[in-house]
């Protein structure tokens, strides 16, 4: 659970999944809503004539090269079923670096650690760019964390790699073609990451993430000293995002000024704030935009509802409308560009069903798309999305969104089954944007509340951190205020209610099968968290997890007896309703051992469960196969316990393998 909430840390997951040894009838609409997106990542070549992404087939990953206008990729790679690749970048017109997940097991957790991948503009000849010298047990090693690309050296990059020290991270010069390393800073107690300036200068270091104080070094000529830099009224988050054009003037995400983030001017030379380039008073800054040479910031980006990007520099938000109007989407994000701006790759994530990238000549005005994308979504209408908000029982104001079935408005909809979803994390938020489960929920004929309880990120940190040690506390009362605000509201059929939730808000739906059967006919998880001893004493194992996980849910020492009675699987005879619980078998982020716990602690009661394990599914099931059998079976336990839905068209039986 960690892994996903303190980035920083440790893991964020990608996921697999393989084929089930039973078969069942396959709901065409589970298959369309458990499609891949067109791509999971996409990169734009410097001459601005090819593209790279990364794309789904038949549940595995595929790479993809493709020439501007082509009708099919020039190039194709395939990863096997043990590999996801999690991000991609080209090295010139002719490399291409691919970072990719390696599956590692420590003790009971199934970890990922990193590899940078160099391939061929063909996607042959690839290169591992890896310091295979691993002298840690306890701690994930990341060889992909790439910190200048130095983009007038055709032959070399500079890596950090932490595989000395935890969070200790040296950097190296790695040759693109051969693999070679060369050791260009070495690490340093201090420092956990390494900023390098537009011109690929090491300029700062970034301090320990498992201390609580933000601490920024500079570096030294000496290539592992460093000067600490007293930072002056920084706040509680001082997030550095590069460069504006001077080293002195570093661009920084910050609360200083509560109690939101904006974006900010730190001037070191000054020594404090000179400049606020964004800040919202009820929205935290996500991230800063940067020009298309990376040495200016020239915008923010950020969520509201929805996500935004705001331009304060004229050039750039002319180019970005000037790409809005060309494809004729006024929300458009620039996911990649040229170095000179000409040549860019947009989408409008914002009707995100089925994103189609768009290739854009900026100077001739000429429009192409990417790739040849699929829209299995295309004979299911979108369910609206209404963002909400309710008062919690202490009065504090709780965002959230309520998503309907197809045709039913906020006057119109009443009496209706409805499904209660809160989301992972808990560091993380729900937004009114597509959410396939919460789509696919709303086309079977029931409504979806997905509430932003305390504890949220994106409305300030004073809202994420009142969920501090509230896990089963006020967390999971926000959840219940929002069930029977949906009553009250006349919203929902009061004796025709689901809980739903994947990770933390497995563990809340979880819970809520615990703690309210008065509110709940059903209860399904996805990858839940059940014993919050268990974990707090496996994340001790890992470098740096026991303090951040007691920081976030207690201490054995002192909170023994509410832990104990916030851990669903030791209250497993309290539960009064059926459960559906699945899991992947490659979960780097909750241990699978924590969904067995809740399952044999259900059966050795009596009660009414069902488990799903996905082989080579991970935290997400981003794989087709996964997703598809776990939406078959929430498609089938919703309807026999809150149901009926819609009417299904007719089924085919799902193949075997």
């Amino acid at each position: 659970m960690l892994r996903i909430l303190m980035a920083a840390g440790a893991c964020l997951a990608l996921i697999a999944c393989g084929p089930q040894a039973w078969a069942q009838a396959a709901s065409p609409r589970a298959e369309a809503f458990a499609a891949p997106p067109p791509y999971h990542n996409i990169s734009l070549s410097p001459s601005g004539q090819q593209v790279a992404m990364i794309v789904q087939r038949d549940s595995i990953f595929h790479l993809e090269v493709w020439p501007v206008g082509a009708s099919a990729p020039s190039a194709t790679y395939a990863f096997g079923a043990a590999r996801a690749p999690n991000w991609l970048v080209w090295k010139g017109d002719d490399r291409l670096l691919v970072s990719v997940s390696v599956p590692t097991g420590i003790g009971e957790f199934q970890l990922n650690q990193t590899r940078l991948v160099s391939f061929s503009s063909r996607l042959t000849q690839p290169v591992v760019l890896s310091d295979l010298n691993n002298r840690m047990r306890f701690t994930p090693v990341y060889q992909d964390r790439l910190v200048h690309l130095l983009p007038d050296d055709n032959r070399n990059i500079l890596v950090q790699m932490n595989s000395v020290q935890p969070f200790r991270p040296t950097v190296y010069r790695v040759d693109v073609r051969t693999g070679r390393l060369t050791e260009y800073r070495r690490e340093n107690d201090l420092v956990r990451h390494w900023i390098a300036d537009a011109e690929g200068q090491i300029i700062l270091g970034l301090g320990d993430p498992v201390r609580t104080d933000t601490e920024l070094f500079r570096a030294r000529p000496r290539h592992w000293e460093v000067d600490a830099i007293t930072l002056s009224g920084a706040g509680d988050i001082f997030n550095v995002q590069g460069f504006d054009g001077d080293p002195d003037r570093l661009v920084v995400l910050s609360n200083h000024e509560g109690p939101t983030t904006g974006l900010y001017i730190y001037d070191l030379a000054a020594g404090g704030f000179t400049q606020t380039l964004f800040k919202d008073e009820t929205y935290d800054a996500l991230s800063a935009i940067m020009s298309p040479d990376g040495h200016r910031v020239v915008g923010a980006g950020y969520y509201s509802d929805i996500y935004h990007t705001v331009y304060f520099d004229a050039a750039a938000r002319e180019r970005a409308n000037g790409v809005g109007a060309l494809i004729q989407m006024p929300e458009t994000l620039i996911s990649d560009q040229t170095a000179d701006g000409r040549y860019v790759i947009a989408a409008d994530y914002n009707v995100a069903r089925r994103q189609q990238a768009y290739w854009v000549d900026t100077v001739a005005s000429v429009v192409r798309p990417v790739g040849q994308p699929q829209n299995p979504l295309a004979d299911y209408t979108p369910a609206k999305v209404i963002p909400i908000n309710y008062a919690a029982r202490d009065g504090l104001t709780i965002p959230a969104y309520v998503t309907l079935p197809p045709g039913l408005t906020r006057e119109t909809a009443r009496g209706i089954p409805f499904v209660v979803m809160p989301h992972g994390g808990p560091h993380a938020r729900d937004n009114a944007e597509f959410d396939f489960l919460a789509q696919f929920i709303a086309s079977l004929g029931y409504g979806v509340l997905q509430p932003n309880f305390r504890g949220s990120t994106g409305y300030g940190e004073a809202f994420r951190q009142a969920g501090e040690q509230e896990w089963g506390g006020a967390i999971l009362d926000d959840v219940e205020d929002g069930t029977r605000w949906l009553i009250a509201e006349g919203l929902a059929d009061p004796s025709r209610m689901c809980i739903v939730g994947w990770s933390f808000g497995g563990y809340l739906s979880m819970m809520a099968a615990v703690e309210h059967g008065d509110l709940f006919r059903c209860a399904s998880a996805v990858a839940p968290v059940t014993d919050l001893p268990h974990l707090i004493e496996e994340e001790s194992k890992l470098y740096g997890g026991g303090t951040i996980i007691r920081r976030m849910i207690g201490r054995m020492s002192t909170d023994a007896a509410r832990l104990e009675a916030e851990s669903p699987a030791r209250r497993a005879r309290e539960v009064s309703m059926p459960v559906l619980i699945a899991h992947g078998t490659v979960d780097d982020v909750v241990p699978i051992i924590q969904s067995e716990k809740m399952v044999d602690a259900l059966k050795a009661a009596g009660k009414d469960v069902e488990f799903l394990t996905l082989d080579w599914g991970d935290h997400s099931l981003s794989r087709t196969s996964g997703r598809l059998v776990y939406l078959q079976r929430l498609e089938v336990f919703l309807n026999t316990h809150i149901g009926p839905g819609v009417a299904e068209p007719a089924s085919q039986p799902v193949p075997v393998s």
